[in-house]
């Protein structure tokens, strides 16, 4: 059996990330109580789920799946079902099932209730019940808990009275299980009129972990979507299938100044700068780099802006690691204008290995604002050299996290992209590392580059 010390330190790795890559190793299993709440009202899965626009024996394949992705055991993952229309009932305990096959036997035996939609009994179930030690929850200092929830989201109110007397907003329990450290994820399946209640749902989960079932509901089973679900909750980052088959050139561009790092980089005031260079090392991971696919370059700033690693220099994932690792740091102001100019006049040319015809993306990593002091605004205002290297038909996107004085200007990385939709801000460095944050981030610099 593993050791409270082990479980805990398991279980923190697979739910909360890391920032130091020798602790997303490999073999690390993945350690959570996960639950599932699955709507069977009448909106969903019809008076009986026998309906042919019925969704509950989708929702079934989907918790079977689940099982299978995450590898149920008595010693890493357990789940916990509940079932919920006009009524909601715990139908799986967490020490009930220590086997996918065992859970999938069981919830070919679980019917549907075809009634009305009461999410907020669903999780004042989940709350007073679901992770309770008498439901089988482990000790929430031990192990972290996830809680998954399939619903169209119409929450019913307007009912012939007496059919659903004291119906409530279930936002609020939502945000109290979320306060009690319950990661929740919601996925949106549409009612067999195709209609999804997205702003409701979007007030359940927490942010970058709701999930949207549009159109073709059988979604839910693709291989892209399940293992979107397991790689944010457990363990290592893993891209999306967009970047599987893409060329692409995707160059990185490092904040290095004083207020990232400290002095020199080392130490608590230099957890920044090695947190930058994790993130860049867990996409060099993530992707399949390859001389005809895609290729990393990489670019330091702070007083100066130097080139680093050009794509021209590596094509795999093991040579660019060890180059990122001899990125140096400057530990100075903060100039992104010099950045911007070094991404368009070197990174991005024929010279330093960037391709004709194949889609290039910068991303920009920052912890403040554009230094101004002792510069003449107008020529280092960093916006305009930004706009230069979008109009050669580069994108930008720009994560920012704000320096240890709180300064963050979401303006300005917005006027660096052009576009709100790739310009994201956290607020420490820690949450950067957010499996769902970082797959949205693949995602957007691999779309629109398939071979």
């Amino acid at each position: 059996m593993m050791t409270f010390r082990a479980v805990l330190g398991i279980s923190l790795l697979c739910l909360l990330g890391v920032v130091e890559s020798k602790l997303r190793a490999d073999d690390v299993p993945c350690v959570a109580d996960i639950g599932l709440v699955l709507d069977t009202s009448y909106s969903v899965s019809g008076k009986d789920g026998s309906h042919e626009a019925a969704k509950w024996k989708t929702e079934k394949e989907f918790v079977k799946k689940l099982a299978e992705a995450f590898k149920v055991s008595e010693e890493t993952v357990h789940m916990s079902v509940e079932t919920f229309s006009r009524t909601a009932k715990i139908n799986i305990r967490f020490d009930q099932f220590y086997k996918p096959q065992e859970i999938a036997d069981h919830m070919d035996t679980v019917g549907i209730k075809g009634r009305t939609t009461r999410l907020d009994k669903a999780l004042i179930e989940v709350e007073g019940n679901m992770f309770s030690k008498e439901n089988g929850a482990r000790k929430k200092e031990m192990v972290p808990r996830v809680l998954i929830i399939l619903t169209d989201g119409a929450q019913t109110y307007d009912q012939p009275e007496g059919m659903d007397p004291a119906a409530i907003d279930p936002r609020p329990f939502a945000k109290r299980l979320r306060d009690q450290g319950v990661k929740i994820i919601v996925v949106g399946v549409p009612d067999m009129k195709g209609h999804l209640e997205k702003d409701h749902l979007k007030g359940l989960g927490n942010e970058y972990d709701y999930y949207t079932v549009a159109e073709a509901f059988q979604t839910l089973l693709g291989q892209d979507f399940i293992k979107t679900i397991v790689s944010t909750e457990c363990g290592e980052f893993v891209a999306p299938d967009e970047c599987d088959q893409v060329r692409a050139d995707i160059g990185w561009a490092v904040d290095s100044s004083y207020s990232v790092g400290g002095w020199d980089g080392t130490g608590e005031d230099g957890k920044g700068w090695r947190s930058e260079k994790t993130f860049i090392r867990e996409f060099a991971k993530a992707y399949k780099m390859s001389s005809e696919g895609i290729r990393m370059s990489t670019l330091d700033f702070s007083e100066t802006a130097d080139m680093v690693i050009d794509f021209k220099d590596h094509f795999n994932s093991g040579d660019f690691m060890k180059a990122l690792e001899k990125m140096p740091y400057q530990g100075s102001i903060t100039r992104i204008d010099l950045a911007m100019r070094v991404a368009k006049d070197q990174m991005f040319t024929k010279a330093r290995g960037k391709r004709d015809g194949v889609p290039c993306t910068l991303i920009l990593l920052t912890d403040g604002t554009q230094t101004y002091r002792r510069q003449v605004r107008s020529e280092v205002e960093p916006t305009q050299y930004a706009k230069q290297l979008r109009d050669t038909g580069c994108q930008i996107i720009a994560i920012g996290v704000p320096d240890k004085y709180g300064r963050i200007s979401q303006t300005e990385l917005e006027g660096l992209t052009g576009d709100s939709a790739l310009t994201f801000t956290r607020d420490t460095f820690e949450e950067i590392f957010d499996n769902g944050f970082m797959f949205q981030i693949a995602k957007i610099s691999c779309k629109k580059s398939k071979k």
